[in-house]
Parts: structure tokens; C-alpha cells; sequence
């Protein structure tokens, strides 16, 4: 395999536009490995619970900590989105805000839209081959 890439230290995760008009174009970034760990850690809630142990019949205090998918989402998402140059229907410019994408990302269509441009980031990062870019 050649190594036919280049090498920026400083930014592993660069922003890229996606969207080729203006009023339909998005900014999205990676979400690096320690980030989504930052990010993992804030939605555990730790808990033990004591349960009984079959084999040894004894008492054991185990993990049943709770994890809010919700919030880790809302966090990636939140990381993911640099920017936006994006207009409804009647010209108006759409605001970058929280709760813009919040309402952007319940669209069908723009989350099909958002997952492409990650895949294709991905690729790009060299986390995933061509093949599994089709699928």
C-alpha cells in the first residue's frame, strides 16, 4: 500500500465544508478518540447495586451504572458542527445555534445528509476502507 497522504500534526481533525451552494452548506469535524471518551465519561451515572452471585452464593457489589445516550449524542453532535450556511425555503438565513441543529437533526433527509459527509470524513481520516464507505 503506498502512502500517498499527508501529515498535519496540528490538525487530525480538520473542519470541512460539505454542500456546494450557497444557503446548503455544512461544517463538520471528527470527533477525536479522547473527546468522545471526555464525552463517554460525562454521560455515566456510576452505580453499584449489590446482587447474590450464583456460584458463590455470596453478596457482590457489581456495576449497573447508567449510561444517558441522549446526552453523549447531544454532546458529539454539538463537537461535530463547526458551522453552516443554510437557508429555508423563503431565503432566510438559518442561525447556527444549539437549537437549530437540534431541530435540523430530527429531518430525515438532512440526518441521511450529515451521516454521508461523517462517513466520507472518516474515509478520508483513514477510518474506513472504500467498501465499507458503500455499505
Amino acid at each position: 500500500m503506498p502512502f500517498d497522504f499527508d501529515i498535519d500534526l496540528d490538525n487530525l481533525y480538520c473542519e470541512t465544508w460539505f454542500g456546494d451552494a450557497p444557503g446548503k452548506k455544512v461544517c463538520l469535524r471528527l470527533c477525536p478518540p479522547d473527546k468522545v471518551e471526555e464525552f463517554r465519561k460525562q454521560c455515566v451515572t456510576p452505580k453499584r447495586q449489590a446482587v447474590l452471585n450464583p456460584e458463590t452464593r455470596r453478596m457482590e457489589l457489581a456495576d449497573v451504572s447508567d449510561f444517558d445516550a441522549d446526552k453523549f449524542n447531544e454532546l458529539l453532535s454539538e463537537y461535530q458542527f463547526v458551522g453552516w450556511d443554510l437557508k429555508d425555503v423563503k431565503g432566510k438565513e438559518i442561525a447556527f445555534t444549539s437549537e437549530n441543529r437540534k431541530r435540523l437533526m430530527q429531518m430525515p433527509r438532512f440526518i441521511a445528509f450529515i451521516t454521508e459527509c461523517v462517513k466520507e470524513l472518516a474515509h478520508t481520516a483513514g477510518l474506513m476502507r472504500e467498501e465499507e464507505l458503500k455499505n
